[in-house]
């Protein structure tokens, strides 16, 4: 996964849905710290987190992979 293009898409959906890292990793079932890891590159997500990530953002894991469109 290309992190720093994961990450933007990562921060740009959580600010477009108006969450707070604390409400995106409770919406995702994902604790605060490994949220935030992943938002700034400091943790790699699995497929299983990818998939975590999907739905709480209401998104696919190719979108949260490859990017897309803003």
């Amino acid at each position: 996964m290309p992190k720093g293009r994961a990450i933007y898409d990562l921060y740009w959906l959580r600010t477009a849905l108006g969450l707070t890292q604390r409400q995106c990793a409770s919406a995702c079932g994902l604790s605060y710290g490994m949220y935030g890891r992943l938002e700034t590159g400091k943790s790699e997500a699995t497929t299983a987190t990818l998939r975590k990530l999907a739905k709480g953002l209401h998104t696919s894991q190719r979108r949260l992979t490859e990017g897309g469109q803003r």
